[in-house]
C-alpha cells in the first residue's frame, strides 16, 4: 500500500433499512438523505443490556419509518439505551429528540455540540438580519447570492427534530463500556465544534463521523455565527491524534464505505488542504476577495447548497493564511474585505 492509498473492506453495503454486522455486536445501517451524497452511515452497537445508536439520519418521515422497522426487529428484547450523536449537524442527529423520546433513551453527545445545535435550530426570532448581510456583503457576494444564503439560513432545523432536554457530556479520553469493550472518545474539531469519534481498542475499529471521510474532504467552513474563526487550522492541528491509532484499523465513516489506511488518508487530506492553500496564496500575490477565491479552490461552476458550502470552506483556507501571517486582510471601498500578501 502506498503512502496515499486505502482499501475498502469487502462488507456487503447495507440498503433500506437493512443491517450488515461488521463485528459482533456492531452493525452498519444506510439511511438516506436528500443532498449529496445521498446518504449517511449509522450504527448499532450491542450491549447485554441494550442497544446503543451511533448518528440517527435525518428528522424525515422516512427515516422514522426505517427506524421503525430497525427497532421492531432488534430490539424486541432489549431495549434502546442511548443515541449517541458524533455532532451536531442533522444528517447526525436528526431523529435524536424523537428516539430518545419515544425509548426513554439517553443522549450522548459533546458540550460544545449539544450547545451549539440547541441555538442554532431554535432559529433566528430576529426581523433584522444584519450580520449576516454584512458577514457575505464582505465575502464579496452579490445581492442575488446574499439573499439565497440568507433564504437559507436556518433551513437545517426543519429536518431536526426537537433535541433532548438533557444530554450525557462526550469528553476527550472518556470511555463508554458496551458489551465490556471500551470505546474511546477523541475528539475532532473544524467540521463542527467538538466532533466525536469512537474507538474500540479490542475491535481495532474506529467510528470516524464526518471527521475521516474515504472520498471527499469534510467540509471545513467559516459560518456568519463565528465570523473570524480559523477551523481550518483546528481541523489540521486534531488530525494529528489520529496518527495515534493503528494504521490497520477499520475506519467506520459516516459517508462512503468502510476502509483500511487509516494514516494514508489522513496524509492524503493534509496533502489536498496543503495544495488548496498553496493555490490561494500565489494567488494573494494580487488582492481577492473571498468569493474569488472559491474558483481557484474548485475550478469548476458551483450552484445551491454546493456553492454555499464552497464560499464557507474558501474563507477557512483565507482564514487560515490571514492568522498565521502569511496574507493580510483589508476593507476595498465597497467594504468588501481584500486578503494579500
Amino acid at each position: 500500500m502506498s503512502e496515499f492509498s486505502i482499501d475498502y473492506s469487502e462488507l456487503a453495503v447495507p440498503e433500506g433499512g437493512d443491517l450488515t454486522e461488521v463485528a459482533t455486536g456492531v452493525y452498519w445501517i444506510r439511511m438516506p438523505v436528500p443532498f449529496h451524497p445521498k446518504h449517511i452511515n449509522v450504527y448499532l452497537l450491542q450491549d447485554a443490556k441494550g442497544w446503543y445508536i451511533v448518528d440517527t439520519g435525518i428528522g424525515s418521515e422516512e427515516t422514522k419509518q426505517l427506524w421503525q422497522k430497525i427497532c421492531d426487529r432488534m430490539m424486541i428484547e432489549k431495549p434502546l439505551l442511548g443515541v449517541i450523536a458524533t455532532h451536531l449537524h442533522p444528517d447526525h442527529l436528526g431523529l435524536a429528540g424523537w428516539l430518545c423520546d419515544k425509548y426513554r433513551a439517553s443522549f450522548y453527545i459533546t458540550q460544545r455540540e449539544y450547545l451549539t445545535a440547541r441555538a442554532l435550530f431554535k432559529g433566528n426570532n430576529r426581523e433584522d438580519n444584519w450580520e449576516l448581510t454584512q458577514f457575505y456583503h464582505r465575502c464579496g457576494l452579490n445581492t442575488e447570492q446574499m439573499e439565497d444564503f440568507i433564504k437559507n439560513t436556518g433551513s437545517l432545523s426543519r429536518i431536526t427534530a426537537p433535541l433532548p432536554i438533557c444530554y450525557e457530556r462526550l469528553e476527550e479520553g472518556q470511555e463508554l463500556n458496551i458489551a465490556g469493550r471500551r470505546w474511546q472518545i477523541i475528539i475532532g474539531y473544524g467540521h463542527s465544534p467538538e466532533h466525536a469519534c469512537l474507538y474500540c481498542p479490542e475491535l481495532n475499529i474506529l467510528l470516524s463521523g464526518d471527521q475521516i471521510l474515504p472520498k471527499i474532504s469534510p467540509n471545513i467552513s467559516v459560518q456568519s455565527l463565528e465570523p473570524n474563526q480559523s477551523p481550518l487550522s483546528e481541523y489540521l492541528i486534531s488530525m494529528e491524534k489520529f496518527f495515534e491509532l493503528p494504521k490497520d484499523c477499520l475506519v467506520l465513516p459516516s459517508h462512503g464505505d468502510p476502509f483500511y489506511g487509516l494514516h494514508n488518508r489522513l496524509n492524503q487530506l493534509k496533502a489536498g488542504h496543503k495544495k488548496d492553500l498553496d493555490g490561494l496564496l500565489e494567488a494573494c500575490e494580487n488582492p481577492i476577495r473571498a468569493v474569488d477565491s472559491i474558483d481557484i479552490i474548485y475550478k469548476r461552476e458551483l450552484k445551491g447548497i454546493q456553492f454555499r458550502l464552497a464560499m464557507g470552506e474558501a474563507l477557512a483556507h483565507l482564514n487560515h493564511l490571514w492568522k498565521q501571517g502569511l496574507i493580510n486582510r483589508d476593507f476595498d471601498e465597497d467594504g468588501c474585505y481584500r486578503y494579500q500578501k
